[in-house]
């Protein structure tokens, strides 16, 4: 951000809308404070831990849009724990909240793989009532990988696989994407606390 000239305070801590003054004992409820060096980037606006499931399903969407969802038998995915924890529980799959649905492995991945982007859009009442998605949202099966879980929090992995009912025939399409999770800032130096 910095190299595309979005600059924020150089004062970061002590200027004037620097954390020292909004927060004067931040010391005092933060046991580590933030490191400003590394920061998380989110690519959608959904949870972290559902962005590289996105990602996979997007990869996937030119192939999965030619195809008849009632030809689908299930998605299968494949993902690391924490993923699982955070946004694979049982009520990921039925999120009543805008908020539950940008927090729900299923539903963001069914929306990715439908409508090929995932936007503010993807996750109103109206986008969530759609029989297509609610549909797609019941074929997906999350799995835990364990050497995905063991190389989290360095890379966060998932691997699909979506079986198709055609006559007697089963087919499989299989996509792995493995991304760091935290992206390094582009500043090269940021000033250190005093």
């Amino acid at each position: 951000m910095a190299q595309a000239g979005f600059h924020g305070p150089v004062d970061i801590y002590q200027g004037q809308a620097g954390t020292d003054h909004f927060f004067p004992h931040i010391d005092t409820f933060l046991s580590t404070l933030p490191d400003l060096q590394t920061i998380t980037f989110k690519r959608w606006q959904a949870l972290v831990f559902c962005q590289t499931a996105i990602d996979v399903a997007l990869d996937l969407f030119p192939q999965f849009s030619k195809l008849d969802i009632s030809t689908i038998a299930n998605v299968e995915v494949w993902t690391y724990e924490m993923a699982l924890k955070q946004a694979g529980i049982a009520g990921a799959y039925h999120p009543d909240s805008q908020a539950g649905r940008t927090h729900s492995l299923p539903y963001c991945i069914a929306a990715a793989l439908l409508y090929g982007t995932i936007d503010h859009n993807s996750f109103n009442d109206q986008t969530a009532r759609k029989p297509q998605l609610l549909q797609l949202i019941n074929k997906i099966t999350l799995h835990e990988d364990r050497q995905m879980s063991t190389e989290y929090p360095a890379k966060a992995h998932a691997e699909y696989k979506l079986s198709l009912v055609t006559t007697s025939e089963l087919k499989h399409t299989e996509t792995t994407r493995m991304e760091p999770l935290r992206i390094p800032c582009m500043m090269t130096k940021l000033p250190t606390r005093r």
